[in-house]
């Protein structure tokens, strides 16, 4: 799994933890579209969400899961306008987190 976020304060840090110890609950991917994932690039569901606007540039939370092996491929925050990883407030960080505790709910995602 490869976790894409800029920053090494503790918040950040934190964040990266609770992404290292996650894993697919669900094994049927079916489910996940369902619950807002797509599959346009066959081999991956995919699921994004808008976390905030810097500077009226969107930055994203992306978890990609691996569809045959149902394990989680990356998880990222990114700035959408270079899609590349990008550094968080503690604000984004928590909506994030609030995403990551929505999709455990849903038994999709478990903590290890």
């Amino acid at each position: 799994m490869t976790i894409g976020i800029q920053g090494n304060n503790k918040d950040t840090l934190n964040f990266i933890s609770l992404c290292e110890s996650l894993s697919v609950k669900e094994q049927d991917y079916t489910v996940f579209l369902k619950h807002g994932f797509t599959n346009a690039y066959k081999p991956v569901i995919y699921y994004c969400k808008r976390i905030s606007k810097k500077n009226n540039i969107p930055v994203t939370f992306n978890l990609s899961i691996n569809k045959k092996t149902m394990t989680i491929k990356d998880i990222d925050l990114l700035d959408e306008y270079v899609l590349q990883p990008t550094r968080c407030s503690k604000k984004e960080l928590d909506t994030a987190t609030q995403i990551i505790h929505e999709l455990i709910n849903k038994n999709l995602l478990q903590k290890n």
